[in-house]
Parts: C-alpha cells; sequence; structure tokens
C-alpha cells in the first residue's frame, strides 16, 4: 500500500503558532505531527530544526541522530502510538537501525 507523508523542518515561530493552534500549549516543541483523514495520506509531521539542535547539543549526539529520532518519534504518532514506554522503546530501536 503506497500512502504519502509530508516532513516540514520549520523555525521556531511556526512551530510555536502551531503547537498553541492544535494542543494549546504556546510553546515551543521538537516535533509534532498531524494525520490527515484522506484515505491515501498518512499525515504531516513538522519537526523544528533549531530545537533538534539544541536538544542533540544538550545530550551530547549529532543533529542527524536527533533529526532521525524526532522523524521516528512523529511517525510512530501517526501510526498510533502515544508516549507510552513501548513507543519510546520502538522508536529506539528504530534509530539504532537507522544509524
Amino acid at each position: 500500500m503506497n500512502c504519502g507523508l509530508s516532513v516540514s523542518l520549520v523555525g521556531p515561530r511556526k512551530i510555536k503558532e502551531l503547537n498553541r493552534k492544535y494542543r494549546h500549549k504556546d510553546s515551543v516543541t521538537d516535533v509534532l505531527s498531524s494525520p490527515l483523514k484522506e484515505e491515501k495520506e498518512m499525515g504531516d509531521i513538522f519537526i523544528c530544526s533549531g530545537q533538534v539542535k539544541r536538544q542533540a547539543k544538550k545530550i551530547g549526539i549529532s543533529f542527524e541522530e536527533e533529526l532521525a529520532r524526532m522523524l521516528t518519534h512523529g511517525i510512530l504518532h501517526l501510526v498510533g502510538y502515544n508516549h507510552e514506554k513501548k513507543h519510546f522503546d520502538l522508536q529506539e530501536k528504530i534509530v539504532r537501525k537507522l544509524l
């Protein structure tokens, strides 16, 4: 089955705007996922590249590794995971395989 997925790297102003609009949180976040209701569309993922860069530096990893983690995190949200332990375990397993 083929399906579409949109991934956008955005700045802090845009991610804060989206976070406020869809989650009612007035803050910058690292990744947001928005599922689409259309049959062949998986959804949209917005990643704040500046936030990802700050997080990577803070934990001592590369930007690319943290970006892979955020993309994986967003995709898992689109397929139904919601911050339970399984979500993070699967996320880290996928990231290890990607790198």
